[in-house]
């Protein structure tokens, strides 16, 4: 397994469809460095900064969306991995910070990415979700 999704803050709901919103089209697979994964596909959740692994998920999906359009989506963002991303928001808060970003404009596109962690390390035995 070659991919990994950086988190911020690695918090996942194991076992269940957890949502995370990345700045552009990379994750959908599109533009230059498109990471264009299939549905089934596993990925490698890892802490941004400390290459920390938090297992592996199985990538369920994206959409494109902008972020104007993220302010309707209430019960899309209630899946989003981080509590703090659950409201428009505080979403648009952490995209701002962890992009480094003073402002999102509404027209600004963004990927939503489904993943179900799995809490599975490849060549451990241990569930972190246990």
């Amino acid at each position: 397994m070659n991919k990994k999704l950086y988190f911020t803050n690695p918090e996942f709901r194991y076992d269940e469809i957890n949502v995370t919103v990345r700045l552009g089209d990379k994750w959908a697979g599109m533009g230059l460095y498109g990471e264009g994964l299939c549905p089934g596909e596993f990925v490698e959740l890892v802490e941004t900064g400390t290459e920390a692994s938090y297992g592996t998920a199985v990538w369920a999906g994206c959409l494109l969306a902008t972020v104007g359009e993220l302010a309707i989506a209430e019960d899309l963002l209630k899946l989003e991995h981080d509590e703090s991303c659950q409201s428009f928001e505080g979403l648009v808060a952490e995209l701002c910070q962890v992009y480094e970003l003073d402002v999102l404009d509404t027209d600004d596109l963004v990927t939503v990415c489904f993943f179900i962690p799995t809490g599975y390390t490849p060549g451990e035995t241990e569930n972190k979700a246990a």
